[in-house]
């Protein structure tokens, strides 16, 4: 049985994006708990995070298919490039409504 060599570069990759999206979790959850007007409202973030993640991927799939995968995944990266500088700053400002 022969490893093709991708996979481990694909495997630390994987590990990467899981270690990152546990650290986004935690990170977004404190940020909504210090900057939310109520306690209850703390993890209103992450809840819009999911459903903006859900209302674009059958979008970005079409974009794919139609576009190929790179055309999608540079869209996508745009997206969370702009998201996140947005986060940045409302995180700065100490805007609620707007961050992470």
């Amino acid at each position: 049985m022969t490893v093709h060599r991708n996979v481990p570069l694909l495997a630390g990759a994987q590990a990467l994006y899981w270690c990152g999206q546990v650290i986004a979790i935690i990170v977004a959850a404190l940020v909504g708990q210090t900057l939310a007007p109520h306690r209850l409202l703390a993890t209103l973030p992450l809840a819009c995070i999911t459903l903006g993640n859900i209302a674009v991927t059958r979008t970005l799939s079409r974009i794919m298919h139609e576009r190929g995968r790179r055309a999608g995944f540079a869209l996508g990266s745009l997206a969370g490039l702009i998201g996140g500088a947005l986060n940045v700053a409302a995180i700065a400002w100490g805007s609620f409504p707007s961050c992470p």
